[in-house]
């Protein structure tokens, strides 16, 4: 389960990262345009990175995180290399598996680095409370000699911190700045970033756009108090400079002397009402980009067969093909080789390349007499796919190291050695073709899956294919 949200993250980061490379062209064509907007257009990326799905087209630009994280790596990630469902250690699993101990490193690591960030924010936070904890509050308005800035504190019942010493019209533009955050949801918004910025601390571009977007949400906040207290912006810009904090305050409160004050003051001397025109390009821009970011592009390449074609159980087999190659649509099916349930045919651009057959069998994992195989042992191979070993004219050497194994069976690579008949010519001296194939079984339904390919098909073709298989 951890490895399954470790890569789900991951799909997540990129789809992110695509929103925010769009955000941050759209934030430079609507530069001079007013910062709510460029604000706006960041929610995008905070959905991209909460919401963990998508709908894929065909027409989409954004690319399919499935297809950018190496499935092998995904389908290994529930492997059980060497615990078995009885919780004994299997003989058969004596190398190390290097890419789990990669992946549980890289796991480690991530959650490490969660609860750095969140220690550091939390240990901030808690002295921030601390220092307004004795003042009495005003309204929603909390006054205390032990901060140099403003900031609102609070979720559900957010209070506006502010300084002492402020003379009447900086307390009133401050607490204007402030109020305007908690009407606009700034507080939480900004909560649920940083949360969601911890959890993707290893991804720069996510640091890049957090750091962005609160930069234009300070500065949509400062354009809201001009627009209601007036042209104050010589007055507004030197409290901006007199409260300015160096202090590291935590990275979830809005607070009112963040940010780049260069860039805020000179945002403010040019503020003015968006024009029309400006207005609905940008809602155009944000629902380019919604769009573009919610739909991603489509595994076209991707199918979902029902095996078999008799008296048997029917099963589902998930796989996917190279770009150009399909399974027969017409659900025509021919039998080979002895195999209960039939085939499908493969092709690539109209060529055949290979066809998909299934059996079944009587073994089970959870069986404990001493004459069945071990789990995920060589024998066990045998006992699965008898059927396949001891065919007459087509012969299937499996490889005893799985490619990929999940808790209810394995997949491996194999040699098949096919007898191809020939009239008029007596058996024995049958040519023998070698294909290169791949067998996948489940355990709980006793049933596998046999894929014979032409010879000409890669091993990394073969790889790719069998890190996709999934029966259901």
């Amino acid at each position: 389960m951890p490895d399954r949200i470790f890569f789900a993250l991951l799909g997540l980061d990129l789809a992110a990262g695509f929103a925010a490379l769009l955000v941050l062209g759209a934030r430079l064509i609507f530069r001079n345009a007013p910062k709510r907007i460029s604000y706006a257009l960041w929610g995008i990326v905070l959905l991209r990175l909460l919401i963990p799905f998508s709908v894929e087209s065909r027409y989409s630009i954004a690319p399919n995180a499935r297809e950018l994280i190496p499935s092998d790596i995904i389908v290994n990630s529930d492997a059980i290399s060497d615990v078995q469902p009885d919780g004994t250690t299997a003989q058969a699993a004596k190398k190390p598996d290097v890419k789990r101990i990669i992946l549980t490193a890289c796991e480690l690591v991530w959650l490490g680095g969660i609860g750095v960030f969140a220690a550091v924010d939390i240990a901030r936070l808690a002295k921030l409370r601390a220092a307004v904890r004795d003042a009495e509050p005003d309204g929603s308005v909390v006054e205390s000699g032990n901060i140099k800035t403003a900031f609102v504190l609070g979720i559900f019942r957010p209070k506006i911190c502010i300084p002492t010493g402020l003379s009447a019209s900086e307390r009133r533009m401050i607490i204007e700045h402030e109020s305007a955050h908690i009407r606009r949801g700034d507080h939480i918004v900004r909560a649920v970033a940083y949360i969601a910025l911890i959890i993707h601390w290893y991804n720069p571009v996510i640091w890049l756009a957090f750091a962005l977007a609160m930069r234009d949400m300070e500065m949509a906040c400062d354009e809201a108090v001009i627009s209601r207290l007036g042209d104050i912006r010589e007055e507004y810009g030197t409290a901006l400079l007199r409260l300015s904090s160096g202090e590291r305050l935590p990275a979830s409160p809005p607070a009112f002397g963040e940010g780049e004050l260069k860039e805020r003051i000179v945002n403010l001397m040019k503020h003015k009402k968006p024009s029309l025109f400006t207005s609905l390009a940008a809602i155009m821009a944000a629902a380019l980009i919604l769009t573009a970011c919610t739909l991603t592009g489509s595994r076209e390449n991707s199918f979902s067969v029902e095996l078999p074609d008799g008296e048997k159980p029917a099963f589902r087999l998930n796989i996917t093909l190279p770009d150009g190659w399909s399974i027969d649509d017409d659900a025509k099916r021919e039998q080979y080789y002895d195999m209960y349930g039939g085939t499908y045919r493969i092709y690539n651009d109209g060529e055949y390349v290979g066809f998909i057959g299934c059996g079944s069998y009587d073994y089970s994992l959870e069986s404990e007499p001493e004459q069945y195989p071990e789990p995920f042992s060589a024998d066990y191979y045998k006992a699965v796919y008898a059927d396949l070993r001891l065919a007459a004219h087509c012969i299937w050497e499996i490889s005893p190291e799985p490619l990929k194994r999940t808790k209810n069976g394995e997949t491996a690579l194999a040699e098949v050695y096919v007898h191809i008949p020939e009239e008029g010519v007596p058996a024995a001296n049958w040519e023998w073709l070698e294909n290169p194939g791949i067998v996948s079984y489940d355990d709980d339904k006793h049933v596998y899956v046999a894929i014979n390919l032409e010879p000409s098909v890669s091993e990394e073709i073969q790889r790719a294919i069998a890190g996709s298989i999934s029966l259901e």
